[in-house]
Order: structure tokens, then sequence, then C-alpha cells
């Protein structure tokens, strides 16, 4: 979604800061289940699948400035 990551994060730095930091993030995570939980030799392997609400978390990033919309 984003073509440069380091300049989006260096232009937007707050935004970012909300959204991976503050777990602003939470609000696009529409489902989220563990399908494997597996402890072995001081490692834990976890296989989770988490659902994104895509459509809102784009419509955030254009609002924001981080992305421009598709299909201009």
């Amino acid at each position: 979604m984003v073509p440069d990551e380091f300049e989006a994060l260096s232009k937007h730095k707050s935004m970012f800061k909300s959204l991976l930091v503050n777990e602003g993030y939470r609000r696009f995570i529409m489902d989220s289940f563990t399908k494997s939980n597996i402890k072995t030799s001081g490692l834990q392997l976890v296989d989770q699948t988490v659902k994104i609400d895509l459509r809102g978390l784009r419509n955030f990033l254009q609002q924001e400035g981080a992305i421009k919309k598709f299909g201009l």
C-alpha cells in the first residue's frame, strides 16, 4: 500500500506512532484466532490468523495522506 516505507515513516511519524506503537491498528482487526500453539524446547510456535478491514485501513491511510487514492 505504501510505495516508499522510509519516506512515509519520516513524513507521517506521528500517524504511524499512533497506529503501531499506541495500538491504533486494533480498530482494523475484524477477527483473530489461533490455529495452533506448540511449545517445544524453549520455543513457542504459534499459527495465528488475523482478518483485517483492508478498506477501512486504506481509507485511514488516504485520509492521513500516507497513500494516494487508487485509480486517479
